[in-house]
């Protein structure tokens, strides 16, 4: 068992008609001695959504430097339409251009299709966990 470890970085679920400030939760350095750990997030109503282009941050992170970021891919679109992104291609460079392993998509684990927000005040993030190969 290791010394230490870290914990997934989570993307925080978007809820349509809600906006909230935290877009991330866990992720945090944890040793055996560590309790377990449990995160809240809280909503608000959106009363004002946007028609301006909205963002979205697929972000790869390294579960072996601490989720230290390896890369990000900001999207633009209009709001509440889909998001034309496939990891894909990232993965496969990541892997055998720099070593690495997929650990955790948090983007489309099961195929899953994402949406633009509607809130100029929150970039929905969505995290790719990836860690070192040995070789």
């Amino acid at each position: 068992m290791p010394e230490k470890q870290s914990f997934l970085l989570i993307a925080t679920p978007e809820v349509s008609g809600y906006t909230t400030v935290q877009s991330t939760v866990g992720g945090e350095t944890v040793t055996p001695e560590d309790c377990d750990r449990n995160y809240v997030v809280e909503y608000d109503i959106n009363h004002q959504p946007s028609v301006a282009d909205q963002k979205v941050a697929v972000k790869y992170v390294d579960q072996d430097l601490e989720n230290k970021e390896i890369t990000e891919d900001i999207l633009t679109g209009m709001p509440n339409s889909l998001v034309d992104y496939d990891p894909k291609a990232t993965i496969e460079r990541l892997e055998s251009d720099e070593g690495y392993a997929l650990v955790n998509n948090g983007y489309n684990p099961a195929g899953e299709v994402q949406f633009y927000s509607n809130n100029d005040d929150y970039v929905p993030v969505f995290v790719m966990t990836m860690k070192h190969t040995v070789g």
